[in-house]
């Protein structure tokens, strides 16, 4: 089996089902900052596809890269502070 970032592709039609990692961080790219720290815990390949997603949403608010000296949970407040933002609240 070839071991990627956030699960494992089966070689070969063993049954597994396999899901690109894009499509994980897109799944993830719908929850709330808080509901993404959650997942984030839930295990380390989800700690890793929840911080490409948080990236990825703050890429999307702010048309800019995320900084790359944020830790997660920096990003992850970040975020909060965007959704917030554009929200209204």
């Amino acid at each position: 089996m070839e071991k990627s970032a956030g699960g494992t592709a089966p070689s070969g039609g063993s049954g597994g089902t396999w899901v690109p990692v894009d499509v994980k961080v897109h799944w993830f790219s719908f929850l709330s900052a808080a509901d993404l720290a959650n997942c984030g815990r839930v295990c380390r390949a989800w700690a890793s596809l929840t911080g490409r997603a948080a990236d990825a949403m703050i890429t999307h608010h702010t048309a800019a890269e995320s900084p790359p000296q944020l830790s997660r949970p920096g990003k992850l407040r970040l975020l909060h502070r965007l959704q917030n933002v554009s929200r209204g609240a």
